[in-house]
């Protein structure tokens, strides 16, 4: 600020500086379609808003809308105003989140205002800022700490036969993971008389559902993927680990807070002739006075070598006319429905070692 603009800061009598502080949802997008009755392309807009934080701190002055003090005036020179605002509990102030048909934003905006007799001007500046959240303690959610499995039974003369082939169960150790954590997918096979090489392709899937109204949108993301060749001879049981799928920083699942943004997150296991999806939750603090944490540099941590003894010769035995089983059975099925037009899987799988 220069020296005249200073001086004449000096002169002036009325003199405000406020900050608005405000946070906000949204989600928007378009559907269009033809009408074929009428020849003509219809375009059909979907909008809706959800208000958050909305707040206004007074740094110098009054409000905009407050009774005006006579006489006030800025020293020259920098002035500094400290101040600080309380975030508030109710409504809840979801963690900040950018997406292709939605997002939660945060901004605080400054102004100072300057009023004389005859004009009068404002000066406003906007910045954002990120809010990290209502925390996901993954302490206090029930089960956190149990397995997910799934097993498949698989059957001669592709599946139409009676003699088993081959059991797979597969899942991961626990439910429960934290931002930047790692997941290792585990698995048993227990070959009857299959093939004795058995690929397998794992991938952490962020789905995220845009809301707006009865209408919905849903984009997915491929966070992490790893693959591993498994080895089981005729007769023989073999347990298995593929892994790590990072978690990165991710918002933590279900986006507390928010009703127009839902946050989930799976992890898609592909094998011979089978896709599974097993549901995960992401939070943001771990479980305390627990298990090990996995990070990206742990091997396989303790809780899954002990779930990895080695392979024992299995008894062939002919098993009864059963297909799979599922530890959540109805939740798998919703996942692996068919996505939306712009769902893309990575195309092909990637080679046989880990991908990070």
């Amino acid at each position: 600020m220069d020296q005249q603009r200073r001086e004449n800061l000096i002169q002036r009598k009325k003199i405000w500086v406020w900050i608005k502080f405000k946070g906000v949802a949204k989600t928007e997008w378009t559907n269009t379609s033809y009408n074929s009755t009428s020849g003509a392309t219809e375009t059909k807009y979907h909008v809706q808003r959800e208000d958050y934080l909305k707040k206004t701190v007074v740094l110098f002055g009054t409000g905009k809308f407050d009774r005006d003090i006579d006489n006030l005036s800025i020293p020259p020179g920098t002035n500094n105003y400290p101040f600080e605002l309380p975030v508030p509990d109710d409504p809840l102030q979801p963690k900040s989140f950018q997406g292709i048909y939605g997002y939660i934003r945060y901004t605080a905006k400054a102004t100072l205002s300057v009023r004389r007799m005859h004009i009068n001007t404002e000066t406003k500046t906007v910045r954002p800022f990120s809010m990290m959240g209502p925390a996901v303690d993954l302490s206090i959610i029930p089960g956190i700490q149990n397995s997910v499995k799934t097993k498949v039974t698989q059957y001669g003369c592709c599946g139409c036969g009676t003699m088993v082939e081959r059991v797979i169960t597969i899942g991961v150790p626990r439910r429960g993971y934290f931002s930047n954590d790692a997941i290792y997918v585990i698995g048993q096979i227990d070959n009857r008389d299959g093939e004795e090489e058995i690929y397998f392709d794992t991938t952490l899937v962020q789905r995220i559902s845009f809301s707006c109204g009865r209408h919905t949108r849903t984009k997915e993301y491929n966070l992490s993927r790893a693959s591993k060749s498994v080895s089981c001879p005729r007769g023989w049981v073999t347990d298995f680990t593929v892994g790590p799928l990072h978690t990165l920083i991710s918002p933590p699942s279900g986006l507390p807070g928010c009703d127009l943004i839902d946050v989930e997150y799976y992890v898609k296991c592909i094998g011979c002739k089978f896709t599974k999806a097993i549901p995960v939750i992401i939070g943001t603090m771990p479980v305390r006075g627990e298990a090990p944490v996995l990070t990206a540099e742990s091997s396989v941590p303790a809780d899954v070598i002990a779930l990895r003894p080695a392979s024992v010769p299995a008894p062939i035995t002919q098993d009864s006319n059963y297909s799979s089983e599922e530890s959540e059975t109805g939740e798998c099925d919703r996942l692996l429905k068919s996505s939306p037009q712009d769902y893309d899987l990575d195309g092909a799988p990637p080679g046989r070692h880990i991908i990070r």
